[in-house]
C-alpha cells in the first residue's frame, strides 16, 4: 500500500512542473546522508506535493510546510490534486 501511495504521489509530481519532481529527488537524496532528524521545515513549499511524497516515505518524521497562498499554492489546491494519496 505504501509503495502504491508513493508512486501515485510521484506521478502527480511528474504531471506538473519539472522542478517539483527534481526538488523531491534532491531532498530525498539529501535525507539519506542526515541521521537523527525528526522534523523538516520547508519554507516556500508551493503546493507541497514533493513533501507529501517524502512524508509517505518517512511516516515517522514530521514535516512543517509554509508558503504564501494563491490559487495554485494553497492547501485547498493540494487537497484537491492529491485526493486519494
Amino acid at each position: 500500500m505504501k509503495n502504491e501511495l508513493i508512486e501515485r504521489a510521484r506521478l502527480e509530481l511528474l504531471k506538473g512542473k519539472t522542478w517539483r519532481y527534481l526538488r523531491y529527488l534532491h531532498t530525498r537524496h539529501a535525507l539519506k546522508f542526515i541521521s537523527g532528524w525528526e522534523d523538516m521545515l520547508v519554507v516556500g513549499a508551493g503546493s507541497g506535493l514533493a513533501e507529501i511524497a517524502l512524508a509517505i516515505e518517512y511516516p515517522d518524521k514530521h514535516f512543517h510546510l509554509t508558503d504564501h497562498e494563491n490559487t495554485t499554492h494553497s492547501f485547498e489546491y493540494t487537497k484537491k490534486t492529491t485526493k486519494g494519496i
